[in-house]
């Protein structure tokens, strides 16, 4: 019935689930059937909410909400950027920008601008972001301006200066991610579309039939500030240590299935494993605990930017340049993992976490290990072996077919497909979604980085080819990719 009804509406755009339905029994069929439709709609570039379907399907919420659950779940990434898509954007006031104190003596404080406008910040209690009472800061300090979607910061002559980056200036115009620094304040300006405050909400739709989950005002010792986003295992809060005034990450899980006391615990001895991997190019691990029966880890917070819009700027020798340093440092992080034992297995652009560090950037790789953990533990739906948790576009066939037993050669395959796709802006399968995307996996069905990017060098495009090759045994290590992209990585300055 489920293939009938897949030619059907491929072939029908009007064809209708309820016409494919039995009159008894048809439960397990409506999911079924739901996550086709949830596909095929995909392909068109459409993602409708489980409101849509609550007049058609009044009866059957649960089974609606486990087809969203199923689909949530095996295109995450997918999901969110076809939702963003959607939403149309004004012409006059497409962005927000972000101000947001990572450190110093009040970090967690933030002002948001939406509209042309001018904030000041300054140790004055009326200044518009106020940065404590911090005596190396001036009252007011500098001012942010923003009109026509450009972003300024003026300093307001004061006693020590404004610096951008690590270079002290009179003005400046801002990019995202860029760090500005007054006295012990280290702000952060991050530019995003207006659209991302509503995609928390939709994908909590989608992910269980339900609106955007409410932060917590604290966890633990940790008072929460803000909320950074949300993934297929939980939701991840900005946070500020209360007696330490450090600011966090912190990740809140939301286990797939029901689970006990004696799992918890699991999934904590599990997840402790994680804070062994030390090391400048992997996202720290502080501590996990338990937070009204729900498990949650805290790392340190990286106020990354948005990379792949870094890169669209720059000419095609520059971005090389880039791409192969910023992948050369999570290969970096990678080998050190490797060496421990330890297998990323979900290796992509959002795990990335790219920064600023004076007039460089950096990069730290995020969530390492932790799905397996999180499966090992029995927290998660997923037991069979046919099942994946993972980003599919950057899985290699052994993976797709054999989730829970990845080695190290899948994290190579997948930062391959990340270089691939930082230095072409898209992924190498003739489709991006959907199950024309797991055909191409399964069938090792990659597109030549030169049929895309001719002006590609030779030599790189075979580090990449090497990299993705379909068998694990013939791609290189991580410190082996890492010395073959040694000479295309000389960045000194980014702009």
């Amino acid at each position: 019935m489920g293939d009938r009804f897949e030619l059907a509406i491929r072939n029908a755009p009007e064809t209708r689930i309820e016409d494919f339905l039995p009159g008894d029994n048809s439960k397990r069929l409506l999911t079924a059937l739901l996550e086709i439709e949830l596909e095929v709609l995909l392909e068109r570039g459409k993602v409708p909410s489980v409101d849509q379907y609550k007049e058609r399907f009044a009866g059957n919420m649960s089974e609606v909400g486990l087809a969203f659950q199923n689909f949530h779940r095996r295109f995450p990434e997918l999901l969110q950027k076809t939702v963003l898509s959607q939403e149309p954007q004004s012409a006059s006031a497409d962005h927000r920008f972000d101000f947001s104190i990572v450190a110093g003596v009040e970090p967690g404080a933030h002002r948001s601008v939406d509209t042309a406008a001018s904030i000041t910040a300054g140790r004055s209690q009326k200044a518009d972001l106020y940065v404590g009472d911090d005596r190396q800061c001036s009252r007011q300090h500098c001012r942010f301006s923003v009109r026509d979607g450009l972003c300024e910061v003026v300093d307001l002559n004061s006693r020590n200066g404004t610096f951008v980056n690590g270079k002290r200036i009179a003005s400046q115009r801002l990019d995202d991610g860029d760090v500005i620094s007054i006295g012990k304040a280290q702000i952060v300006m991050r530019v995003r579309s207006i659209d991302d405050a509503n995609v928390a909400t939709v994908i909590g739709d989608v992910g269980g039939g339900g609106s955007e989950e409410l932060a917590p005002s604290e966890i633990g010792p940790y008072r929460i500030t803000g909320r950074l986003g949300q993934g297929a295992m939980g939701v991840v809060f900005s946070a500020i240590h209360k007696s330490k005034n450090e600011m966090v990450a912190i990740k809140l899980i939301q286990p797939d299935v029901a689970v006990g006391p004696e799992v918890l615990q699991l999934f904590l001895r599990e997840a402790s494993i994680l804070r062994g991997l030390d090391h400048p190019r992997i996202v720290g691990s502080r501590e996990f605990g338990l937070n009204e029966n729900r498990p949650y880890f805290v790392m340190e917070y990286v106020p990354s930017l948005n990379f792949e819009t870094l890169l669209a700027k720059q000419t095609l020798p520059h971005r090389i340049r880039l791409a192969t340093y910023i992948v050369s440092q999570v290969l970096n992080g990678l080998q050190f993992a490797h060496d421990q034992g330890i297998v990323h297995r979900d290796v992509k652009p959002t795990n990335l976490l790219v920064y600023r560090s004076g007039e460089r950037i950096n990069c730290k790789l995020a969530d390492f290990g932790l799905a397996k953990r999180f499966e090992d533990a029995g927290m998660s739906a997923m037991t069979e072996d046919n099942q994946t948790r993972g980003t599919i576009a950057y899985m290699p066939p052994e993976q797709l077919l054999d989730a829970r037993y990845a080695k190290p050669a899948c994290d190579i395959f997948a930062a391959g497909i990340c270089l691939y796709r930082f230095l072409t802006g898209r992924l190498p399968y003739e489709t991006a979604n959907g199950p024309g995307l797991v055909i191409c996996v399964q069938d090792h069905r990659l597109i030549p980085i030169i049929d895309v990017l001719p002006e590609c060098p030779q030599p790189l495009a075979e580090v990449i080819s090497h990299a993705v090759n379909r068998r694990p045994e013939d791609r290189p290590t991580a410190a082996e990719m890492q010395a073959a992209l040694k000479s295309f990585t000389k960045v000194r300055h980014v702009g």
